[in-house]
């Protein structure tokens, strides 16, 4: 008989034993995967390198996926099919009416009192029920939801189902990240209860942090932690990343100053301001080339509004593009500007600080918490065009030593504050 008490080899007991501590997620997320959700995939491919399984499901199939994203959706499970909804919650009905009566009573009693959202509530318990059958049948032992809102519906829907359907009634426990501006996806009244129902709720910044804090009840604040997002700096940057990411300002050949904006064409995202500032700019003489990558709602809109700026400011669009070509394109650059009203804590800021690109940000929600002004890059107010011109204008004139200095500082603050190994650790950790 071994240490442990039992008739088993040792090898073999601590076989069983790291099998019985075997974690695995199955995460639910809204629209996956799209290139504007790549700080996702790369948390979710550094768990699995860290030996934990991940089984991953979308609540939408999105309208149109990029080419580098083909493999990945091709491993993901949609929920929203009518025959699974229908066969989902009707099986878990049948086999406990009482049970689903009183999870739906209590969740009706959270939404608001139009039809509607009664009807989408049903409908969320429903994709409850689909993900709560998958992660028994997968022996998940946690259920983790990307944004606030449905997603998070849907996983604490999840988690109750596995209580009281599952063979040993063994309930799954849930977690969340929230990004920040999705902190008002819930009502005050909603956030404080699946905080209170999940096992950990994660934020990206200290400030999605507090806002959470703020309509959550006091014996819950223990559960809702920091976990930053992080950038692979071995695989998104290549394996040589400390040398070849060192300040080369002679990447831009031309006599204009490059700008670039990454995000979704949509107004949180501040476009418009940015086109007004370019306005502001040409004004001045000042040669500008201003490159938007992504795509969205706003298309339209914006390219007629970039029509109208005059020479010497040239926009341009680039559309939605992959990981690799985006960071090319803002290594390219000599500033990135975002300009967004409401934001969590942008991926894109983290990976010019990577590559030495200036940064030029709004002053909004977890984004001064790594862009400090005039020491890691610019901040300005938001919906501010004549701050962020200004700023584009202060980005010019700066010698080559102060850039320098910026740059490198902020290249030292995300090298050592943003890394995915370590932050994906720390996540691993609360599963």
């Amino acid at each position: 008989m071994n240490s442990a008490g039992t008739n088993k080899p040792v090898a073999q007991a601590n076989t069983d034993r790291e099998a019985s501590h075997h974690k695995s997620v199955l995460y639910v997320m809204s629209d996956y995967p799209l290139v504007n959700y790549s700080f996702i995939s790369r948390e979710i491919g550094e768990l699995e390198r860290q030996g934990i399984t991940v089984h991953r499901f979308s609540l939408n199939r999105p309208k149109e996926v990029h080419a580098s994203l083909t493999a990945e959706a091709s491993i993901t499970t949609y929920v929203k099919s009518p025959r699974k909804l229908t066969l989902g919650l009707a099986t878990v009905a049948a086999r406990h009416p009482i049970s689903i009566l009183k999870l739906a009573k209590e969740l009706l009693a959270l939404t608001g009192k139009g039809w509607k959202a009664k009807v989408v509530c049903i409908a969320q318990i429903a994709e409850g029920a689909v993900v709560a059958r998958a992660a028994n049948r997968r022996a998940a032992t946690r259920i983790h939801a990307h944004f606030g809102g449905a997603t998070t519906t849907v996983a604490m829907s999840a988690s109750r189902i596995t209580a009281f359907d599952s063979k040993h009634h063994r309930i799954v426990p849930w977690s969340c990240t929230l990004h920040g501006f999705d902190v008002g996806n819930d009502s005050p009244e909603v956030m404080r209860a699946k905080v209170t129902d999940a096992a950990a709720t994660v934020c990206v910044s200290y400030y999605t942090r507090s806002q959470v804090l703020r309509v959550s009840r006091l014996e819950d604040w223990n559960k809702v932690f920091v976990v930053r997002c992080g950038l692979d700096f071995g695989q998104d940057f290549g394996h040589d990343f400390d040398d070849q990411t060192q300040p080369r300002w002679s990447i831009n050949k031309s006599n204009k100053f490059r700008v670039v904006a990454v995000g979704r064409l949509a107004a949180e995202k501040g476009h418009l301001m940015l086109l007004e500032a370019a306005e502001i700019l040409s004004d001045r003489n000042l040669a500008i080339d201003l490159e938007l990558i992504g795509d969205g709602p706003m298309e339209a809109e914006l390219k007629r509004r970039a029509a109208d700026v005059p020479v010497p400011v040239a926009v341009q669009f680039a559309g939605a593009l992959d990981t690799v070509a985006t960071l090319q394109r803002i290594r390219q650059a000599d500033a990135l500007c975002v300009a967004s009203f409401n934001e969590g804590l942008p991926t894109v800021i983290l990976e010019a600080m990577a590559v030495h690109t200036l940064v030029i940000a709004t002053s909004v929600a977890g984004i001064p918490e790594i862009v400090k002004h005039g020491q890691t890059g610019f901040l300005v107010a938001p919906a501010d065009a004549g701050a962020i011109a200004q700023a584009i204008c202060d980005a010019i004139e700066l010698s080559v030593q102060t850039r320098e200095l910026i740059t490198s500082n902020a290249f030292q603050a995300v090298r050592s504050g943003y890394s995915l190994d370590q932050n994906v650790r720390q996540l691993a950790e609360l599963f």
